[in-house]
């Protein structure tokens, strides 16, 4: 009986364990790292990057979103998950994105954040999230979405802050992050659907393009 009972706790710990790890990296969806480029042709252009973490891929299709829109105003950007990048080196500013789960961003974009704060001091910076509380654009949601970016913006100061809705669609997500996912999904009472907002993700594009 005891024996069951640790085996049972094991596979219990083994569990949360491998959940905390998809929910920590969005591994497994490979829609959560895409890549993208915009380039002009005009030599004496701002380069942008776009740098952002996604569980799902929402945020990445936010932060491509976002990077093409500044191409349209004159930028060369690229766009990059937080964990493919290795230098700031040439870039005149950045854009930092993350998605939202359980009320805390992901992890690897505060450590971006935190291993490159000398690099980002030196150029301005934009941050932006992609979360279930902006379904409902609220003072009161926007002051809570706002809060979680302040990890974030321990190690940077931002001209701009855009706060969007994302995504609710389980079957594109896997079983550890679709439970992760419902969970506050259920709470805000917030049904399964596309949320996306790009006329407000553009608006803010435009504001920012002036601003970096």
């Amino acid at each position: 009986m005891g024996g069951q009972k640790t085996n049972l706790t094991s596979w219990i710990c083994f569990l949360l364990l491998y959940i905390f790890v998809i929910a920590a990296t969005g591994c497994g969806n490979k829609n959560a790292y895409t890549e993208a480029s915009f380039k002009k042709g005009d030599k004496m252009a701002k380069k942008a990057l776009v740098a952002y973490g996604s569980f799902s891929g929402s945020t990445a299709e936010a932060a491509v979103f976002i990077g093409e829109k500044l191409a349209e105003r004159g930028m060369t950007v690229d766009v990059k998950p937080v964990e493919k990048i290795k230098s700031l080196e040439g870039y005149n500013a950045v854009i930092i994105g993350s998605a939202i789960q359980m009320g805390k961003m992901k992890a690897s974009v505060v450590k971006f954040a935190e291993k490159n704060r000398e690099a980002l001091s030196r150029v301005p910076v934009a941050v932006f999230l992609v979360c279930l509380t902006m379904v409902k654009d609220t003072p009161e949601n926007r002051k809570t979405a706002s809060g979680y970016l302040e990890p974030l913006k321990a190690f940077v100061k931002p001209v701009s802050e855009g706060l969007f809705p994302g995504r609710v669609r389980f079957k594109d997500i896997l079983f550890p992050m679709r439970l992760i996912t419902f969970i506050p999904a259920f709470k805000k009472s917030v049904p399964e659907g596309d949320y996306m907002d790009k006329v407000k993700m553009e608006k803010w594009a435009d504001e920012i393009s002036g601003k970096i």
